[in-house]
């Protein structure tokens, strides 16, 4: 709506307007004199074009850059190519499969559709305002799920920023950080709609892509629908930085399509962001051109707003976090009823009544707000982390997120052994890891910490340490911006 009204919008409209009139009236000369009507409206749109460029430049984007003129003319003139080809098949489809009649309303609907996006390319690529200082980047993240309310939580000192990956912090490095969502730009029944019965996860940002082109960089783990539009778009584009949560899981052997459309994505990548030295590893043998530019950059965690609280007293509770799909909560119901302890899982009831029934010991808590969350971090005398890992499809992400809370939190955590859980546990001083589906070994570490309240208390104050030291939020949010600027740098290499 805001674009709606805009005086920009308005001398676009007049703009267009003006090249629409010379386009409609070229056609009703032309016609006269008994042309071809493709050959008419081919000719008609490239007088328009001319009026079309010297009215949007000068008039609507207030550009007066003679300079740049002949850069963005050849950049107009190609986007108008294209639009040439889509108003030719537009009158093609209307008179030969509908079989309209009149030429001159054919044009006419033709020429407001793709006047519509035109705007926003114009807008956004071809007269982009650059009179921000040279120095500053602008970078765009892409999530998932929908993140307004959990954004305004944050400003309101409500919540922690820690699913935001840094996007809020960055400002203290020289970077502004964004994210753009369906819901910022559609009422809520429109972006209910077209968020769960039209487009899926990997394509929810598609109706927003020619807003993407005011930023400098894009990051994302999902959005790969956009990112294929991207990988063929052949005019000049932001960077695109994928947040490797999985990626050679989804790539595999790359013998379906599948494999192989994504992995050439990944190819095309501006840069890769991963969350373990291992995947790193991974990632610049699987793609050599990338080398360098796959880093690995830990997630960070707010120490202020998850820290020790002294004012609530441990209970006799193992506690369990977390959604992730990768969790083998199997594993931990089949060595709860062994434990002289109570077991709280924070996670969705699901996910572990279809092993059965739940022990006696064992609760479930769902949708738990965050204050109630750090209370049952404080009441937990340790925090366990069991998953499922299988050398193709592991998430490095998978419980990365409650690992550092508990750790922020002066908790002694339990862990399967994985890349992610071994970058910031050392074995024995600031945590434990057990091997994947060990039930006897997860069973002793527990009963072990249990029965040494000394030992848990020191484990939980490296934890502490180590989080302080080594994964504090704006830490993190430097080397994001750090490795923004490096990767903008390369590219104009």
């Amino acid at each position: 709506m805001r674009e709606v009204i805009s005086s920009k919008f308005v001398r676009y409209v007049f703009s267009g307007g003006t090249a629409a009139f010379v386009n409609l009236l070229t056609v009703w000369f032309l016609e006269r004199l008994g042309w071809n009507y493709l050959l008419v409206v081919t000719l008609a749109f490239i007088m328009a074009l001319f009026v079309s460029f010297t009215l949007q430049k000068f008039l609507t984007f207030s550009d007066k850059k003679i300079s740049e003129a002949h850069k963005q003319f050849l950049t107009f003139a190609l986007i108008g190519v294209a639009n040439l080809l889509i108003n030719d098949l537009l009158v093609y489809i209307q008179i030969n499969v509908f079989r309209l009649r009149s030429l001159i309303v054919v044009e006419a609907f033709a020429s407001i559709l793709i006047a519509i996006y035109s705007y926003f390319i114009y807008k956004l690529y071809v007269f982009k305002d650059k009179s921000s200082t040279a120095n500053e980047i602008k970078v765009l993240y892409l999530f998932t799920r929908t993140r307004g309310q959990e954004a305004l939580r944050i400003k309101n000192g409500e919540d922690h920023d820690g699913h935001f990956y840094g996007m809020f912090r960055l400002e203290k490095f020289g970077v502004r950080g964004e994210f753009l969502e369906i819901e910022q730009f559609f009422s809520p029944s429109i972006s209910r709609f077209l968020r769960y019965h039209v487009l899926t996860m990997h394509y929810l940002h598609l109706p927003l892509f020619f807003k993407f082109f005011k930023y400098d960089v894009i990051f994302t783990s999902t959005a790969f629908g956009s990112m294929l539009l991207w990988a063929f778009w052949p005019f000049k584009k932001p960077a695109w930085i994928v947040y490797d949560y999985n990626i050679p899981g989804m790539i595999g052997d790359r013998k379906t399509w599948k494999q192989r459309v994504f992995s050439f994505m990944i190819s095309r990548a501006s840069g890769v962001i991963t969350l373990s030295r291992e995947e790193e590893a991974v990632m610049r043998n699987k793609f050599p051109r990338l080398g360098d530019l796959v880093q690995y950059v830990p997630l960070g965690i707010d120490t202020k707003f998850f820290s020790p609280k002294t004012d609530i007293e441990e209970q006799n509770v193992v506690m369990s976090v977390g959604l992730d799909p990768g969790r083998d909560f199997r594993l931990l119901l089949s060595i709860a009823k062994r434990l002289s302890a109570e077991v709280r899982v924070v996670s969705r009831l699901d996910k572990l009544v279809k092993f059965g029934p739940l022990p006696d010991n064992v609760s479930v808590l769902s949708h738990l707000p965050i204050k109630e969350l750090l209370e049952q971090y404080a009441k937990a005398k340790i925090l366990v982390i069991v998953l499922g890992i299988y050398p193709l499809n592991y998430n490095d992400a998978m419980g990365y997120t409650s690992l550092l809370e508990a750790m922020a939190m002066g908790k002694a955590v339990i862990a399967t052994r994985s890349a992610t859980m071994e970058s910031c546990i050392e074995n024995g001083k600031n945590g434990i890891l057990v091997p994947t589906g060990d039930g006897e070994a997860l069973r002793r570490a527990v009963a072990d910490l249990l029965n040494d309240s000394g030992k848990r208390k020191k484990m939980g104050l490296l934890a502490r340490k180590f989080v302080e030291e080594k994964r504090e939020a704006d830490m993190i949010a430097g080397e994001m911006a750090s490795y923004f600027k490096r990767v903008l740098h390369a590219r104009k290499r």
